[in-house]
């Protein structure tokens, strides 16, 4: 009978060095891969959301879109702007906790915040604002008009007296500092003003097709809930100014009741370019409105 050779288990030393490595190596190479597939995937459906597309996507991608998913889109735009201000916040924190900027000016925070506004998600509101304001021939110079006056705006908002006194540090994040509430706050009211714009311009025969959705679903309902949503945290938020914290939504609300039927008239209807160009503006006069009453 043939015998059957026992075969000794492998020892822990006849192993390959590095043998217990590898598999956690791989492992992370797998979990890298695998985040990074839905960073990319997050990223994709993103960007054909109708709130985002309404925003950013050119003239080509948003008529390609059937109209009936920008019908409710103003919902999408305010969270989506909500979303973002909550980003342009952290971005201001992360400049100034990275660059300490020495001139007391706040230099980096503020090119940081500007950048990223004019440079993604609002670069087709400050061309449409910049050619609102100066013509389509000198667009460029009502562009840079619009990247300066934000530029100086933001130097001022920095405030150092605000409402912490009585929230323990484990709620401090429901009263942030005050230039941190601007920047969350401002892309709302400004997604808000495209909601009025709808409300006092009716569409016309060149209307894109998903702005005359929009100003379908944008009816009055939803215009006055979205403002007194946004109304409420402007109030709260802006505690620390005590009667001035009605007169900054107030002005704002002004603002974009009268520009947003201008930007109209401007560009001979409702239209895409003037909704946009109101979003900006509103969000222009947020911030002065602050800087003005604080």
């Amino acid at each position: 009978m043939t015998r059957l050779r026992e075969v000794a288990p492998e020892s822990a030393a006849s192993r390959p060095r590095g043998g217990s490595q590898q598999a956690p190596a791989t492992g992370d190479r797998i979990t890298k891969t695998s985040l990074k597939h839905r960073i990319i995937g997050a990223y994709r459906w993103l960007v054909l959301r109708p709130g985002y597309m309404l925003l950013t996507a050119n003239d080509e991608a948003l008529t390609a879109q059937s109209p009936s998913r920008f019908v409710h889109v103003w919902w999408g735009a305010l969270m989506l702007s909500l979303m973002y201000g909550v980003a342009l916040a952290w971005l201001w924190a992360a400049a100034w906790a990275v660059f300490r900027d020495v001139t007391g000016l706040l230099l980096a925070p503020v090119l940081a915040v500007v950048l990223a506004m004019m440079l993604w998600l609002y670069r087709p509101a400050a061309l449409a604002l910049g050619e609102a304001l100066a013509g389509r021939d000198a667009r460029s110079l009502g562009v840079a008009s619009v990247v300066l006056s934000f530029a100086l705006a933001g130097i001022g908002l920095p405030h150092m007296v605000w409402d912490l006194a009585y929230l323990p540090a484990w709620l401090t994040w429901l009263r942030p500092r005050p230039e941190y509430r601007i920047l969350i706050l401002a892309p709302v009211w400004g997604a808000w003003s495209m909601l009025v714009t709808c409300r006092f311009c009716k569409p016309f025969q060149s209307t894109e097709p998903a702005v005359a959705a929009m100003a379908e679903g944008a009816g009055p309902i939803a215009a006055t809930v979205s403002m007194g949503a946004a109304m409420a945290l402007s109030v709260w938020w802006l505690g620390f100014m005590s009667g001035a914290a009605l007169l900054v939504p107030g002005v704002t609300i002004i603002v974009a009741a009268v520009g947003g039927p201008l930007f109209c008239r401007r560009a001979g209807g409702l239209n895409r370019s003037a909704l946009l160009a109101s979003n900006l503006f509103t969000q222009f006069a947020f911030w002065m409105a602050y800087l003005a009453f604080r």
